[in-house]
């Protein structure tokens, strides 16, 4: 008999405490909200540079199979492999220049 009354008494009282939790939720999803990436310009800013860092190692990794590719076929020295990688690299840094005195 006393569990069942144990048991009511927590069932009213779940409500009271379903409320509160209710509020909590609804705050911590003000917090995240206001530390998206879409409001908060530098976590924006850190994910564009992070971005073009990818960009500028494609770049060199598609330079240097290229200059490979035609070392092989016209020369048997690296130097076009060379030639292309350092144009990749100047190009990268053209590109991060541009991009850093925009933002």
């Amino acid at each position: 008999m006393q569990d069942r009354t144990q048991t009511k008494q927590a069932v009213q009282t779940l409500p009271d405490a379903l409320q509160k939790s209710k509020g909590s939720f609804q705050a911590s999803k003000k917090s995240q909200r206001r530390w998206s990436p879409k409001n908060n310009k530098i976590l924006s800013s850190y994910s564009v540079y992070a971005s073009l860092s990818f960009q500028m190692m494609a770049v060199m990794g598609i330079a240097y199979w290229a200059g490979s590719a035609l070392d092989q076929y016209f020369l048997t020295s690296p130097a076009l492999a060379f030639l292309l990688v350092v144009g990749a690299i100047m190009l990268s840094i053209y590109v991060l220049i541009k991009k850093i005195t925009q933002a």
